[in-house]
């Protein structure tokens, strides 16, 4: 058993492998089939594109008491004078309110929507300004004003040139994230839907891989949300950047739940604790959206608090589980890929608050996908152990009601006949059959031959009663059938056939013994039988009276 899981473990190794290292090469190719270069920018050309960092142009904070962080930024540089041809000024920015002057001329303004009050952002947003060759050596003034104070000393790159070459590089600086997101959202679905379908199969089966699933999906959508590159498109960049959040903000909650099922010890009720503190600042925080007083990015470090907070508790369980049930093996692999998916945390943490640069978002995503993969494969693995048991437990079930010798139901099957919901006696015929001198036989001519003659009735039986399911074997040489829709006259024309059928096969040449079938039936009658026993009851009186009638032809 433990030799056929683990070469199952190295299969889905290989295949988790393969899906990672095929998804890359995939995002890899299609970049490359978009013509993703680096161009070198011509400025009487219509290709490539140039990059102005914050030393190529001037910076400066500007105090305006009318601001929302009562500062905004301004950026001024000079277009270049040998500008030949029609261009475009494109940069990025995150939650700002946007103006630019193109030589103290307006040419461009974006802010945030005046029609929900409640929502005080405009999002993350690409901005595209049309640059004429008249505008060459002309003076260029933007004004970025941030909602937040996290994006006060933001200082944007500008690309002067071609928007799809532009367009082409964010995608390349940020393919690799953006595929991970894929895999991880296309991994979580199937996830919750194999949960579904083997759960289905077999009720023992527990949630934990649905909300594994369900993790994955919300780490994916918070990952693409989160990325320059879906901000090429969208019209509505404020609905992405509000999903973001909302995503972020709701994986502590799931992260504890799946959680839940990886420890063992008591001491996981501080998971429970923790879970409620989370759902109170979920609470929190719409509320406190809706009323227009802080928005989802003001109340955001409450939940990194929180996250904090699962990081250090689940070190702490995972130490506890070790020290009450040992490191096992599944202990070990749980272990290392919470504290991937931790370490991968903490990093996009600090990526918020310190803005080091793109390295630890990709180290993030990677440790959320290795968490995801790992135990996913795991817990799939452990559903198919549940579902083989389950197969297995539904065989032996099966098995233990039918008769092993002739195949038909035994008292076990016909009990569970009885009480199915829809089984309605009055609509039955009960027969009651009895093998004659069966002990004579097994006396004469041993078990064998008795168990030839067992067999043979049981034929005869499945010749007259087509329906073989309502056929059961009661004890030793005692059956019972049940005929559904059958009259009187239907009755006793199948007793009928039944002797024909024995006399039928008494005068083969072979035959050593002399099969004799004794039959008698009894319809359910709500006057007479308290239950359907009682109507067995007159079934079998009334065999016994065919049985004694049979045997006085020999006296």
């Amino acid at each position: 058993m433990n030799q056929s899981l683990d070469k199952r473990d190295e299969k889905i190794i290989q295949v988790v492998l393969f899906f990672i290292v095929l998804s890359f090469v995939v995002g890899i190719f299609a970049q490359l089939a978009m013509h993703v270069k680096a161009f070198v920018y011509d400025p009487e050309g219509t290709e490539g594109y140039v990059e102005y960092t914050d030393s190529d142009y001037n910076w400066r904070l500007v105090d305006d008491l009318n601001a929302p962080q009562n500062k905004y930024s301004e950026i001024t540089f000079t277009i270049d004078p040998n500008l030949k041809k029609d261009t475009d000024l494109i940069f990025y920015t995150l939650h700002s309110g946007v103006t630019v002057y193109i030589d103290g001329k307006l040419v461009y303004i974006y802010n945030r929507s005046r029609d929900i009050q409640s929502i005080k952002t405009p999002g993350n947003k690409w901005h595209n300004l049309q640059i004429d060759s008249s505008m060459a050596g002309k003076n260029v003034k933007i004004l970025i004003i941030p909602t937040y104070k996290f994006h006060i000393n933001n200082k944007p790159i500008m690309y002067m040139g071609n928007p799809v070459d532009v367009y082409a590089h964010a995608i390349w600086l940020q393919g690799g994230q953006f595929m991970c997101a894929v895999v991880s959202f296309v991994v979580g679905i199937m996830f919750v839907i194999f949960n579904f379908v083997t759960r289905r199969l077999n009720e023992a089966v527990g949630n934990g891989l649905a909300k594994l699933g369900i993790f994955a999906i919300l780490v994916a959508i918070w990952k693409m949300t989160d990325l320059k590159l879906l901000y090429i498109t969208t019209t509505h960049p404020v609905a992405l950047s509000y999903v973001a959040l909302v995503s972020v903000i709701l994986l502590p909650n799931q992260f504890m739940y799946y959680e839940q099922d990886l420890f063992r010890t008591e001491k996981k009720k501080y998971l429970n604790i923790l879970m409620l503190i989370d759902v109170g600042a979920l609470v929190y925080t719409f509320v406190m959206q809706f009323m227009g007083i802080a928005d989802i990015r003001e109340t955001l470090y409450i939940h990194h608090i929180i996250i904090v907070a699962v990081i250090i508790v689940s070190i702490y369980l995972g130490i506890v589980e070790a020290r009450e049930f040992g490191l096992s093996k599944n202990l070990k692999v749980a272990g290392i890929c919470v504290f991937i998916c931790e370490v991968g945390v903490a990093s996009d943490m600090l990526l918020f608050y310190i803005k080091v640069g793109t390295l630890a978002t990709s180290f993030g995503m990677i440790g959320f996908l290795i968490y995801v993969l790992v135990l996913g494969a795991k817990n799939a693995r452990e559903i198919q152990d549940y579902i083989e048991l389950g197969k297995n437990a539904d065989k032996y079930r099966q098995m233990a009601q039918f008769d092993e010798l002739t195949g038909v139901g035994n008292r076990l099957g016909l009990s569970n006949k009885l009480k199915e919901y829809n089984f309605k006696p009055g609509e039955y015929a009960f027969f009651m059959f009895d093998l004659n001198d069966l002990k004579e036989t097994n006396d004469h001519f041993g078990h064998d031959m008795g168990d030839r003659y067992i067999v043979t009735a049981v034929d005869i039986l499945k010749k007259v009663f087509t329906d073989t399911s309502m056929i059961y074997r009661m004890g030793g040489d005692e059956f019972m059938v049940l005929l559904r829709g059958a009259t009187d006259e239907v009755c006793i024309e199948c007793l009928k056939r039944i002797d024909e059928l024995a006399v039928e096969h008494n005068k083969s040449e072979d035959i050593k013994y002399t099969i004799e079938i004794a039959g008698g039936y009894a319809f359910f009658d709500s006057d007479k039988d308290a239950d359907v026993h009682d109507t067995m009851k007159r079934a079998d009186r009334n065999m016994y009276i065919n049985k004694y009638r049979m045997k006085g032809k020999y006296i």
